[in-house]
C-alpha cells in the first residue's frame, strides 16, 4: 500500500508541480533568469546550501502539485453548481447561455471520471448509480483486484493537473502578448484534456470488466 501511495504522489503531485513550475518559467524566463542571476550573485553563499535547497524543493513541488489539483476540485464543484443553477432557472433555454454551459462543459468537466460513469449508464445501465460504481471500486479494492484500473485513474488524476497548468498558462501566455508560447500551451491543453477523457474511459471500462469477471467466475 504504501509503494501505491509513493508512485501516485511522484505521478500526480509531484510531476504536477514540477509542470507548472516549469510553465512559469517559459513564460517569465528573462525577469526570473535576471532576478535569479542578480540573487545569486548578491548572495554566494548560497551554493554552499544548494543540496539543502534540493532537498527542501521536493516537497515545494509536491505542495504545489496538491494546489493545482485543489484547483481542479474547485472547477468541478464550480461548474456543479453553475449546471444546477442553469438548469433550476430554465436559462439553458437561451441559444447563447446554452452553449456557454456547452463550452465550460467541456473545459471543467468532460475530462473526468463521472463524465465516463454517465455516459456508461446511459448507453448500457451498467450500474444503478454513480454510488453503486465506486461501491464496485471498493469491492475491488478489498479483494485486491483493483490495481489495473487503478493505473488509468491515476493517468486521469495526473492529466486532469496537466490541463489545469497548460490552460492557466495559454491564459497567462496571451495575456502577456507572448502568442507563439499561448498556441504552444493551447496544443499541450487540448493533447492532455483528450488524454484524460481517454484514461477516465479505460478506468470505468476497466472497473466494468473486473465487476464482470468477478460474477461471471464460480
Amino acid at each position: 500500500m504504501t509503494d501505491k501511495f509513493t508512485l501516485r504522489d511522484f505521478l500526480v503531485y509531484f510531476t504536477t508541480g514540477s509542470l507548472t513550475v516549469i510553465s512559469l518559467s517559459v513564460l517569465f524566463f528573462k525577469p526570473l533568469f535576471d532576478e535569479t542571476s542578480l540573487f545569486l550573485a548578491n548572495h554566494t553563499y548560497i551554493k554552499e546550501f544548494s543540496s539543502l535547497l534540493i532537498v527542501l524543493l521536493i516537497p515545494l513541488l509536491y505542495f504545489i502539485g496538491h494546489i493545482i489539483h485543489g484547483i481542479d476540485y474547485q472547477t468541478l464543484k464550480s461548474y456543479k453548481f453553475i449546471h444546477k443553477k442553469l438548469t433550476k432557472k430554465g436559462w439553458r433555454k437561451c441559444f447563447i447561455i446554452e452553449w456557454i454551459r456547452i463550452f465550460l462543459h467541456f473545459v471543467m468537466y468532460k475530462n473526468r471520471v463521472i463524465e465516463s460513469i454517465l455516459n456508461e449508464n446511459k448507453k448500457n445501465k451498467t450500474w444503478k448509480s454513480e454510488d453503486f460504481f465506486w461501491i464496485d471500486c471498493a469491492i475491488l479494492q478489498k479483494d485486491g483486484t483493483f490495481s489495473s484500473a487503478e493505473y488509468w485513474y491515476t493517468l486521469n488524476d495526473l492529466f486532469k493537473g496537466l490541463t489545469i497548468i497548460f490552460l492557466l498558462s495559454f491564459i497567462i501566455a496571451f495575456l502577456t502578448c507572448q502568442i507563439i508560447i499561448g498556441i504552444f500551451f493551447f496544443g499541450l491543453y487540448l493533447i492532455c484534456n483528450f488524454r484524460a477523457m481517454q484514461f477516465a474511459e479505460f478506468f470505468v471500462q476497466t472497473v466494468k470488466r473486473l465487476i464482470n469477471q468477478q460474477t461471471t467466475t464460480p
